[in-house]
């Protein structure tokens, strides 16, 4: 009875995950854009993103809201295992990303490092509690 009570927190909890994240992977977007118009000057946009980088955004942003909505309203075996899979995927890609940014001498600003941090730090919170919720109730 008590994994029962606990699992639609860890659902409450993920889907404010998920969403979290999403609007991270909008501030790291919007946030230099405005900084670009306030300078004038668009021209880091034509090879980063660039096309094939907004089109991930895009996509990561749709990935992140869906699974909030399928995590918050749906509760299957499969779902609870995929929520670990795809939060542990995109924390390490992000990681990674911003592993090669610093790696290529591309290092933002302060502001852009702050909120990658801490999407890294949800994302790190997210595959401990998706995988807690993937567990729990197994084997009632």
């Amino acid at each position: 009875m008590a994994s029962q009570e606990k699992e639609p927190a860890y659902q409450q909890s993920l889907a404010l995950g998920w969403i979290a994240m999403a609007v991270l992977m909008v501030m790291t977007m919007v946030a230099p854009l405005v900084h670009s118009a306030i300078e004038t000057d668009f021209s880091e946009y034509a090879y980063h993103p660039g096309p094939d980088g907004l089109d991930a955004y895009c996509v990561a942003i749709s990935v992140y809201v869906g699974m909030a909505v399928l995590t918050q309203r749906l509760d299957f075996i499969w779902l609870r295992w995929l929520n670990v899979a795809l939060f542990l995927s995109v924390t390490l890609f992000e990681l990674l990303h911003q592993v090669m940014h610093f790696r290529n001498g591309m290092v933002h600003g302060l502001m852009l490092q702050v909120m990658d941090i801490v999407h890294h730090l949800i994302g790190i919170w997210m595959v401990a509690l998706a995988y807690r919720w993937s567990r729990s109730g197994k084997y009632d």
